[in-house]
Parts: C-alpha cells; structure tokens; sequence
C-alpha cells in the first residue's frame, strides 16, 4: 500500500473508533433500549443508576432491574412513596449488617413528579 494510501486507512479507522466511542453505553445517560429513561408515571422522566438511585452499589442487577420496574409501574405517588420509603430502609438495614455507611441521597425524589 502506498503511503497515503495508509495514512487515509489509518485516519479512516480512527473516525469510526471514535464514533463508536462516542456512543451511550447500555444503560449510561443517553442510552436507548435498555429499558433506562424511559418515560415514567405521572410526567417523569429519569433514569435508573448510581447517581439517582438510593442504595444502587448494595444491589445486585437483577434487584436493580425489578426496582426500576417497580419504580416505572407506580400507579400514585402516595404508592410510589410508601415503596421508596420501605426500599431506603431495606438499604439502610443492608448497609448497618456490612458496617458500612447508609448511601447517600439522591439528588431528587423520584416520586416528586407523581400525582
């Protein structure tokens, strides 16, 4: 190959491994598809993660999973308090039997947005 020729593959390759970098990861902000962000009852929209959800690390990804599926079928927000509530709790209880700090809070009440 000449030359040019090689530089022109080689900077060909590089845009499309940085296009394919650029790209949402599974379940990450902007991602589709995976179930995350995807609108939710009572006018919200968010997603599911560490950032946002309480106890997230302490969870294994099938607890994850039916968590989000729960949080996505609330139907009220005095339904979806009274889960998040006894959720924060199970977390916390988790938490002490590890000697480890109860998580943080989330930024904001997934439930804030429900009627």
């Amino acid at each position: 190959m000449k030359p040019s020729r090689t530089l022109f593959v080689a900077i060909l390759l590089a845009a499309f491994a940085l296009a394919a970098s650029a790209q949402p990861k599974p379940g990450a902000p902007g991602a589709s598809g995976s179930g995350m962000g995807m609108d939710m009852p009572g006018g919200m929209h968010g997603r599911a993660g560490a950032d946002n959800t309480y106890g997230w690390a302490m969870m294994t990804p099938q607890e994850r999973e039916e968590h989000q599926k729960k949080m996505m079928d609330m139907k009220s927000r005095g339904e979806c308090k009274s889960y998040a509530d006894k959720h924060h709790q199970q977390m916390a209880d988790r938490a002490k039997q590890h000697g480890v700090p109860a998580p943080g809070t989330p930024p904001h009440d997934m439930c804030d947005g429900m009627k």
